[in-house]
This record gives structure tokens, C-alpha cells and sequence, in this order.
């Protein structure tokens, strides 16, 4: 059954173009590869960093540009902090301190 954008809340951009395109989660998540699960969250706006892998199916499926269906906070620049940032190990696979 083709997406009702009237009956549901389409909090998104995403959510609003998959409606518009007449496809229901479930068909975009099969198309695009992304869980149906991990979609929800993205219409949803649950997401506030999605995969540019993701976004890049979810447009290419509904043919259109990433900046159609992308929410203004998903495209604006994180700030990284070193100081911050977690330690890498330094033992594991492959990664700093590896021997052999």
C-alpha cells in the first residue's frame, strides 16, 4: 500500500520525498540497503549524523539531490575536539601497537 502523506506524521525531509515517491518504509529500506529499523530512526529524526552511504541510496531511490532530503543539522560541520576524543588501543587487530 502506497504511503498515505496525510496520515502519517512526516517529521523529516526524507520521510516527506519517501511519501511523495509513493514508497512505504519497508520498500526503502529493501531498496537503499538500510534497515528498516535504522530508517525509522532517520525519519524520525533520531539520527542526527546518518552515513552519507545512506543518504546517498535514500537519494539515488528517490531520485533526487542528498540536499532534498537532508534535515539543515545533518549538514552543518561537528567540531572535533582532540582533547576530547577517546584513546585509540594499542593493541587489537591491525590497529597502533600491532606486532608481527
Amino acid at each position: 500500500m502506497p504511503a498515505d502523506p496525510e496520515r502519517s506524521k512526516l517529521r523529516t525531509k526524507l520521510a516527506r520525498k519517501r511519501a511523495e515517491c509513493n514508497l512505504t518504509q519497508r520498500e526503502l529500506a529493501r531498496l537503499t540497503g538500510i534497515g528498516l529499523s535504522q530508517l525509522q530512526d532517520l525519519e524520525r529524526g533520531n539520527r542526527w549524523n546518518p552515513g552519507i552511504r545512506w543518504l546517498t541510496n535514500c537519494a539515488l531511490v528517490l531520485e533526487c539531490s542528498i540536499e532534498e532530503i537532508c534535515e539543515d543539522e545533518w549538514l552543518s560541520w561537528t567540531v572535533f575536539d582532540a582533547a576530547e576524543a577517546a584513546t585509540p588501543p594499542t593493541t587489537g587487530h591491525g590497529g597502533p601497537g600491532r606486532r608481527g
